[in-house]
């Protein structure tokens, strides 16, 4: 029977993990090689059935998990194939990794608008999201998607609350480096 471990090699040290390797092995193994980064923006007072927004530009191919926190009850939707009517204000990304001096080619932006295009899919925030929040949860699970070169995406909360609320969104993604 063949080998069913795979050799991982790291700061001069060669490393066995079981095939597949775990999840949190992988994760923990590219932050370590400065090959995760993070962003994210915090919308203050979003009015009710109002929108907070973030354009997702990927260079290269990325893999990424969106967390997004609200206050209370709140829609999402993303999308893809439209084109970018106002680009918005540009977000920093930085590297898990402190050491690493790899930096993020991918863009982010928040207050971006769109046209055309179609929605990729769509998910509810409950209404029980700030007590969730409050206990150290998220309100929602993270998203998760491969994008590529070309292939924008576009997040988008609308606050169905009948009053303003804050909103946040983080993103945790992998840049193949």
């Amino acid at each position: 029977m063949p080998d069913a471990n795979v050799a991982v090699e790291f700061e001069g040290k060669s490393v066995k993990y079981a095939t597949p390797l775990p999840v949190n092995k992988v994760a923990d193994f590219d932050t370590r090689t400065g090959k995760i980064f993070v962003t994210n923006h915090r919308f203050l007072a979003v009015a009710s059935d109002g929108f907070a927004r973030v354009l997702i530009v990927p260079h290269g191919t990325v893999e990424v998990q969106i967390y997004l926190t609200t206050e209370a009850k709140a829609y999402v939707n993303t999308y893809g194939g439209f084109t970018v009517a106002t680009q918005g204000a540009e977000k920093a990304s930085f590297n898990l990794d402190a050491r690493s001096t790899n930096t993020a080619t991918t863009k982010f932006y928040h207050g971006s608008t769109i046209t055309g295009g179609s929605q990729r899919g769509e998910d509810l925030i409950p209404a029980g999201a700030k007590a969730n929040a409050q206990l150290g949860g998220l309100s929602s699970g993270p998203l998760q998607s491969i994008l590529t070169t070309g292939k924008n995406l576009l997040i988008e909360l609308q606050n169905k609350n009948a009053q303003a609320q804050d909103m946040c969104v983080r993103i945790t993604f992998r840049e193949e480096l």
